[in-house]
Formats: C-alpha cells, structure tokens, sequence
C-alpha cells in the first residue's frame, strides 16, 4: 500500500525548514549559550516570533553562533586565546591565560614533552585536566574564561607548547621579563635565557580614527595609528573601542588582544603601525558618545546606508575630509571632529518601506 502525505504536512514541514535557516542566519555569536534566556545583548533583536523556535533550530548547531572569519565568511572560529602570561624559574612555569569561546569546547593547557599541568582553575575554581590525545585541556563554556594553572618540573625544558593562535604572549624567565617572546607557528614557545641589549626609552603615540556604517546591527571600524619607539612589549591603550560594542574583526601586522572595557593589547616594538578593529554595536545606536577621547581629539566619518534609512548626523563639528589623515577610503563620507564628551546623534528622517511578501 501507498501513502501520499496530505498537503497540510508538507506545508509544516516547508516551514520549519524555512524558519530553521531563517534562525541560522540571524544567528550571531554573543558568547553565551543558545539554551539561556534569548533576551541577552548578543540576540537581543531576534524577531519575537522566531525566538520560541531559537533552541530548536540551534540544536547542534553550536559552531553557528561562532562569529566567520574575516578572510573567509564561510569559516567560523568558536575560540580565541587573546593572551597568556607565564613565569617561568627553575621549579616550573606559572601560566595565566585569556580565552574566549563561543561554544562549549575543550581548550589546551600549557605543556612539554614528560609535563602535565597542575592546579589549573577555570575562573579561579578548581578545574578537570582532560587528556585530549595527548594534550592537557579544559572544558569550557560560551564565554570569557581565566585559565590559570602550574607546570612543575625537575630539569627545564628549552620551550613549551602554547595554543599558536595567542594574541599577546608575557613571558618572565628568572625574574626577567623577555621582550620578544619567540613563538613558532606551531605553538612552540622558547623559554630559554635570552642576552638583551638596554632597551631605548619606550614611548609610545596613538591617533585614532573611526567609520560608522549604518547597518543593522550597526558596526564601528577604529583605526588606531600606533607609533612606537624603545623594546619590543605589550603596549596597553584602554578604552581604545567604543562602550556597548563588541570586537569582530581586526588587521593588523602585530598580536593584538582584547581587554575588559574597550581595551585593546598590542605587542609592539619601535615603528609606525595601523591597527583596523572592526567592532559591532551590541544594540540599536541612535547616537555615538559621549566619547572619552583617551587619546585626544579623534576624527569620525559616517558611512549611510539609504537602503535602509536616511540619517542626518548632527552634534558634532564638520570637516574636510580631504584634509584630515583618513584613509582615501573613508574620504568619501562625511567627517566630523569629536572631543571629550561629544555626542554625534543619529536623526532618522526616513526609514525604507519594507518589502511585501505576496
């Protein structure tokens, strides 16, 4: 006997499909899991109707609120070591290590050939050392986590191995803090004494751009001229980005990584460098400010999207952009001088029909 599947189910089964990628595609990675309450910033504006169907349609889908890589859209990367500090003497290595995850995964601990990590803490509560093929790691949870521990030994070794995907690495060796650590692409880190010559007397200048791209969600892209002189080190420019965003991109011929509170690490020796930190704001913006400005005077541009609304940005002193150091990209938009405590509103004057479904 056969069965024809009466229209109505076809119909339900067309629609689940179609709101399963509907869900996929507004999917966006906000570092907490997909099961917690669907009124968190990261999905905030998920429509209402979609958001009871949100558990279903993620359903292992973990890597989907993974945010794509810059150089390939079609790639999501779920974790991020952003830095590690490890003090290294003759009794063993210290570490403590910065990492951002975007769904549950385990991630690998310090080690050496013969070594296994001790005391480790996620977080600063006692934490299980998992045996990944050989390798120490943690289990960890959508989020922001500190993962500290100790690598005791008899004999030094001559390096470790450390995720090779670190942004910023701190290595003191004996008390000594080693200016350039030397990490290899596949994660090996030399720990061995390094002769240093007296380093020059660091200073260290920032100029700060930034592009405003109405969108939705609306981004931000800073570019931060950095020019450095003195040791090779980790240079700190705290709230470098802009509050109630958050980091998603960057390029950049330097490690950089990211601090609580818009700040942002880079690991730096003398010359001239263009950081590009593209940023998205994490709710709808009606205006950009008041702005902290630590670096000084700041110049901003304002890229529009009529396709979507028509906006008249006001608060702000215009300039040339012509005249200004903006990359020959963003003089086509117009610029704008901000100070300390400035507020560049955003006035919607006409917001773009929506499209009918027939």
């Amino acid at each position: 006997m056969r069965f024809r599947a009466a229209p109505y189910l076809v119909s339900v089964l067309c629609l689940l499909s179609v709101l399963s990628c509907a869900i996929l595609a507004l999917a966006q990675p906000s570092g907490q899991t997909s099961g917690q309450a669907s009124g968190q910033p990261g999905r905030a504006w998920l429509p209402p109707d979609l958001k009871t169907w949100e558990g279903w349609a993620l359903y292992g889908q973990d890597s989907a609120l993974c945010p794509p890589l810059a150089t390939d859209p079609a790639r999501r990367q779920c974790q991020y070591p952003t830095r590690i500090s490890l003090v290294v003497d003759s009794s063993g290595a210290a570490f403590t290590a910065t990492w951002r995850v975007f769904s549950p995964m385990n991630v690998p601990l310090p080690v050496a050939p013969g070594l296994w990590p001790a005391r480790v803490t996620v977080d600063g509560q006692s934490a299980a050392v998992l045996d990944q093929s050989g390798t120490p790691a943690v289990r960890l949870e959508p989020g922001e986590h500190q993962v500290a521990g100790q690598l005791p030994w008899k004999r030094r070794p001559q390096a470790l191995r450390i995720a090779p995907q670190t942004g910023v690495v701190e290595l003191t060796v004996d008390g000594a803090l080693v200016a350039a650590p030397k990490l290899a692409a596949d994660g090996r880190l030399d720990i061995s004494r390094q002769d240093e010559r007296k380093a020059p007397e660091d200073s260290a200048q920032v100029a700060v751009f930034r592009l405003l791209r109405d969108g939705v969600p609306m981004t931000i892209t800073t570019l931060a001229r950095l020019e450095v002189s003195g040791r090779v080190r980790t240079i700190s420019m705290d709230g470098l980005l802009p509050p109630g965003t958050e980091p998603m991109a960057v390029q950049a011929p330097v490690p950089v990584g990211f601090g609580p509170s818009g700040q942002v690490l880079a690991q730096a020796g003398a010359g001239r460098y263009d950081l590009e930190i593209t940023s998205r704001a994490l709710e709808p913006m009606k205006a950009m400010g008041p702005a902290t400005t630590p670096f000084g005077r700041e110049i901003w541009a304002f890229a529009a999207d009529p396709a979507l609304r028509d906006v008249q940005p006001r608060g702000l002193a215009p300039i040339d952009p012509q005249t200004t150091e903006l990359p020959d990209a963003w003089k086509k938009y117009p610029a704008f001088l901000a100070e300390k405590d400035a507020v560049l509103n955003l006035d919607v004057i006409r917001r773009a029909s929506p499209c009918r479904i027939v």
